[in-house]
């Protein structure tokens, strides 16, 4: 499957935005219908959400937690951005760095 980079942003920026902290000062997880349900989300699939979370946890930048059975996917919990893919966001934030990276 291809990286879609318009999906990693704004997964990046939907989580920036909504990734609170619950009683116990922990993050709270966001469901994938959670996740597909926002604004920045709704142009993408529930599959490229998926996939690209999948990838962005791979690279560290997100934290996920994915429960699976023989069956199939049961449940993703979308946790926090890592202190790493802060930093990534903050280098792609502005529209003019996001377009040139894109073109790479």
């Amino acid at each position: 499957m291809k990286m879609n980079h318009d999906c990693v942003l704004a997964l990046l920026l939907t989580l920036e935005s909504e990734s609170k902290y619950n009683q116990n000062l922990t993050t709270a997880v966001l469901s994938l219908d959670q996740i597909a349900n926002f604004d920045f989300m709704k142009p993408f699939t529930r599959e490229e959400i998926f996939y690209t979370a999948e990838k962005l946890k791979e690279a560290n930048i997100i934290e996920l937690d994915v429960n699976r059975s023989d069956q199939g996917l049961i449940d993703v919990g979308f946790g926090a951005i890592t202190f790493i893919g802060h930093a990534y966001l903050d280098s792609i934030r502005s529209a003019s760095a996001w377009s040139g990276l894109k073109k790479v």
